[in-house]
């Protein structure tokens, strides 16, 4: 039998194989500046700006008014920043709990998370 050698290009193989240069679609990239970009700035692209382009579809600014209405009706207290800034320590989803059914949830430490 013949030793092992390495592959070439120039082989048959290597050059039946080659892949092509034609574009896969027919969509047109938009570039860095003009992605769609996350509230930060950094650019989507592919599932990530879908998903993004999905979740703000089914965003309704009129519910998220109403929602921060109740709970601040309910609790006493003005919400800072956005809703889901408010919303993402617990502390006042705990103190939402306690005015609708008090003690079901303990005093939470009121500290900012990063």
């Amino acid at each position: 039998p013949e030793p092992f050698r390495q592959p070439t290009m120039t082989d048959h193989h290597f050059m039946s194989t080659r892949v092509s240069t034609k574009p896969v679609s027919n969509a047109v990239h938009a570039g860095y500046d003009g992605a769609a970009k996350r509230d930060d700035g950094i650019p989507l692209y592919g599932m990530d700006k879908e998903l993004a382009d999905k979740a703000a579809a089914k965003f309704d600014p009129k519910m998220e008014r109403e929602a921060r209405e109740w709970i601040e009706a309910v609790t006493g207290e003005a919400l800072e920043g956005t809703l889901q800034e408010a919303l993402k320590s617990g502390v006042v989803l705990c103190a939402l709990v306690n005015a609708l059914k008090p003690g079901v949830c303990k005093k939470p430490l009121a500290m900012k998370m990063a």
